[in-house]
């Protein structure tokens, strides 16, 4: 397959442009700080509408258009949480969206919630079919793919029923077992075909609305099954410690499904099993480690894999669509490729880049001409010069175990004894991969290197690793990131002297850990929406009854209860006296994951200690920073805290006299 030269020319070009200007002037952080200009975009399957979640100026909406040509309907979307877009069809696309509600004490307080938006393109209308309803809950709770049924498009999604007072008029839910409900997309009509789940991702889908199998755990005993919908034939029983297995969709062939299923040893395995129950289970791609799995739009059959890698590649099973990948990844030889959406036929694909000199770019990529055309940009203010450069890079914790990590240096920065940034991702078992990463090259930007270690118990890589992890959280999980700063100060690109620790979610625990279990190490430390009080926030999980979370959190922190004495000692908001560094405190009011009494309680205990202590409150924000305003405003006041405690222009010497 060929592609424009021109295209191919202008990559590299962007590529060297970075090293030919020394020390360019950096764009404000507001270009680093905001929401991408586009969020996301997603191609018809006849490949002639697409679909963008945009900002243009102030105002951020969803677009629809003819590809190259008009404009066919706009909406104003202000502070919606777009997660996903996806086409029913020509006629129809599907918005999903999250936003935190309020439920009242009696459900448990806040809840982060899912919901529908469709949109007829053909006459512009929108609907959120859950909206207004005293039979169902307003709410989805899981969404499937549109699905064909009788010539019509279908959005399948589980919901929660509810009762409702014909004298009052008042509503209430009933029971908490999910019911699968489908809507007709042309009629707008609503109907439940399968009732009375407690987990509405558990059911499989085939065309015609055919559902074929469902999944049932028991959290309290570990147990999973997987059952034939119409025959109630148990055809997999598993037990599963951490609730890890799960259904993923049709399998390669018509009666058939995929799922996931983890071994003793806690390794995942891709499954596939007639519903029949006339076949045993097989694997597949059997040694390879999978991100995600991706499935044709319009059969719903299992279509590819995305594996696992430091950039991960999509695989596809039908040869014609592998070689169409190979082909177009080989159009940007320098870049970080990802493939957003595609036509039915393939033959236009929707690709989105990042790389060297490149802060993310969005393209056309027309298999028949050969040929691909950017299409959007995420940033235009950050330009080639001032994207810093990102490589893999490992080093030796002090047990020998080798830790990756992804170094970011200043664009056009002299390689020597500058700053430090520490950056642990959050999770803990998740990992950093390359590509442009906001934050990192907002403080790259600035004159400083990052680190961002994918330190043991991080996940995507090997089993053995995550559960390295295990009981190391607040211990070795630690030094992973301290023993970091040592190898790369060997280097001789960093001076050690000069770091700072910033993370969110547990990268915001590891910085409070940085300053208050460890010493000596950081000169200050940022923590963004970052756990402070272990016991309460297991003693938190116990009181949900979400039995399997416990247990997984209870590996990693290497204890069997909440009352555990040595969760203290792992809690740095029971060692406020010892933090040895100025610290900054961002969270979000509205945040579920990691409530914010876990900032305010280790603001508390620091004041009265007297350390020097600050405290940031996101007003209406989530845990994920999903608001551009109070993006921005973490990424500033953040910048700002690090270049006060650490200035990137000065020499060592010169900081110990400040």
């Amino acid at each position: 397959m060929r592609f424009s030269l021109l295209i191919i020319v202008c990559i590299a070009m962007l590529s060297n442009l970075y090293a030919a200007e020394d020390r360019p002037v950096p764009p404000p952080l507001a270009a680093y700080g905001k929401l991408p200009s586009i969020e996301d975009m997603v191609i018809s399957p006849s490949g002639l509408l697409l679909a963008t979640v945009t900002t243009i100026g102030e105002q951020r909406g969803l677009l629809i258009g003819r590809l190259g040509g008009e404009i066919l309907h706009r909406y104003a979307l202000g502070e919606l949480k777009i997660r996903w877009l996806q086409w029913a069809g020509e006629d129809h696309l599907i918005v999903n969206v999250r936003s935190t509600q309020n439920l009242g004490l009696y459900y448990g307080g806040k809840y982060e919630l899912g919901n529908l938006m469709i949109v007829n393109v053909k006459t512009g209308e929108t609907d959120w079919p859950l909206h207004n309803s005293k039979k169902v809950f307003n709410s989805s709770f899981h969404t499937y793919r549109p699905i064909k049924a009788a010539g019509r498009w279908h959005q399948c999604l589980g919901t929660l029923p509810m009762n409702s007072s014909i004298r009052s008029g008042d509503a209430w839910i009933s029971d908490f077992e999910l019911d699968l409900t489908c809507i007709d997309l042309e009629k707008g009509k609503r109907r439940v075909i399968a009732r009375g789940r407690k987990d509405g991702a558990g059911w499989v889908i085939a065309p015609e609305l055919k559902v074929l199998a469902y999944e049932t755990y028991d959290d309290v005993d570990a147990k999973w099954k997987l059952i034939g919908y119409e025959s109630r034939s148990t055809l997999v029983k598993t037990k599963d410690k951490f609730g890890l297995n799960n259904l993923v969709g049709v399998g390669r062939t018509p009666g058939t499904v995929a799922y996931y299923q983890h071994d003793r040893d806690g390794v995942s395995h891709l499954m596939e099993i007639a519903v029949d129950g006339q076949t045993q289970a097989v694997e597949l791609y059997a040694d390879t480690n999978i991100n995600r799995v991706y499935f044709d739009a319009e059969t719903g059959l299992l279509a590819g894999v995305l594996k696992e890698a430091d950039i991960p590649e999509l695989e596809m099973l039908d040869p014609n669509r592998e070689a169409i990948v190979r082909g177009a990844r080989k159009a940007f030889p320098e870049s970080n490729v990802h493939f957003r959406s595609a036509s039915a036929d393939w033959q236009q694909l929707i690709v989105y880049t990042t790389g060297a000199g490149d802060s993310g770019t969005w393209w056309l990529v027309d298999i028949s001409k050969g040929d691909a055309k950017p299409i959007g940009y995420d940033r235009r203010e950050i330009q080639s010069k001032h994207v810093g450069l990102a490589r893999m890079w490992q080093y030796k914790a002090q047990d020998g175990l080798a830790i990756p990590a992804i170094v970011t240096t200043p664009p056009g920065a002299a390689a020597e004894k500058m700053p430090l940034v520490v950056l642990p991702h959050g999770g803990p078992q998740s990992r950093d991969y390359l590509g442009f990463d906001w934050l990192a090259q907002a403080f790259a930007s600035r004159g400083y290197v990052v680190l961002q270690p994918n330190f043991r118990g991080s996940g995507n890589y090997s089993v053995a690793f995550r559960n390295a992890g295990f009981g190391q959280w607040g211990r070795k999980m630690q030094t992973d990131l301290s023993d970091g700063v040592k190898a790369l100060a060997n280097t001789g690109l960093i001076d050690p002297s000069r770091v700072c620790i910033v993370g969110a979610s547990y990268g915001g625990y590891a910085a409070l850990a940085g300053v208050t279990i460890q010493n000596g190490i950081y000169r200050c430390a940022v923590s963004i929406a970052g756990l402070s009080d272990l016991p309460a926030w297991l003693r938190s999980v116990v009181h949900d009854r979400r039995r399997d979370d416990e247990r997984y959190v209870e590996e990693y922190l290497g204890v069997d209860s909440s009352r555990a004495d040595e969760l203290e000692a792992i809690s740095p908001a029971y060692l406020a006296a010892r933090a040895d560094s100025p610290i900054l405190l961002i969270h979000g009011e509205d945040d579920t994951r990691v409530p914010i009494y876990q900032s305010k309680k280790m603001y508390s205990r620091l004041k009265k200690k007297k350390k020097v202590v600050e405290f940031v409150e996101l007003e209406g924000e989530d845990h994920f920073l999903s608001r551009s305003e109070n993006r921005l405003k973490t990424l500033e006041s953040a910048v700002k805290f690090v270049m006060e405690h650490n200035p990137p222009g000065v020499l060592a010497g010169e900081l110990e006299q400040q």
